[in-house]
């Protein structure tokens, strides 16, 4: 059976960003540094996200262009970096760590942990959509802690515009529940 998959769409102020990038020294960014892209994102992404053990998590891409200027905005997911931030862990972050909470050693997509302890998640592209896609683990225990887990995640994007790359981020937050 086919886990369910909460998918949280990205939709942006397109207008807004490209009068930003024509207008304002807001830098270009780099995949270690992005830009925070916050203040153009449509999608309410106010309060935690909150998803239940066994359930998976999907963040999709979707382009929003209306005009011939807006449509020379060229968006790609880079990459999806997860920390965990719940309060009374006491370990670091290791791929067995991760793998009690996600289901990611049958996961192509999981890229690596890296030596801060966080997940990184490379997207899936498929035609024009580009999705994270991420499963949790019906139950499981992470340092003793049974309760809900509180993890960040950054979406950082890449855009093309006027010949340059740009290097943005996202980053609210998630709530992995026992759904009780």
């Amino acid at each position: 059976m086919e886990p369910l998959y909460k998918t949280l769409n990205l939709s942006f102020d397109l207008e807004g960003l490209e009068q930003a990038l024509e207008r304002i020294d807001i830098g270009e960014g780099t995949h270690a540094n992005p830009i925070p892209l916050d203040l153009f994102v449509l999608t309410d992404l106010k309060g935690i996200y909150n998803i239940s053990r066994g359930e998976g998590f999907c963040l999709e891409l979707r382009k929003i262009v209306e005009s011939s200027e807006i449509s020379m905005l060229n968006i790609q997911l880079c990459y999806l970096k997860m920390n965990n931030l719940t309060k009374g862990r006491v370990s670091f972050m290791q791929k067995e760590d991760w793998n009690t909470i996600f289901d990611i050693e049958e996961n192509d997509e999981i890229t690596f942990v890296a030596p801060d302890g966080c997940l990184f998640l490379t997207p899936i592209i498929n035609n024009e959509d580009q999705t994270f896609k991420i499963k949790t683990k019906e139950t499981f225990s992470f340092d003793g802690l049974k309760e809900d887990i509180f993890i960040s995640y950054n979406v950082v994007l890449s855009l093309l515009y006027n010949s340059k790359i740009y290097y943005l981020r996202i980053d609210p937050l998630i709530k992995i529940s026992s759904g009780h």
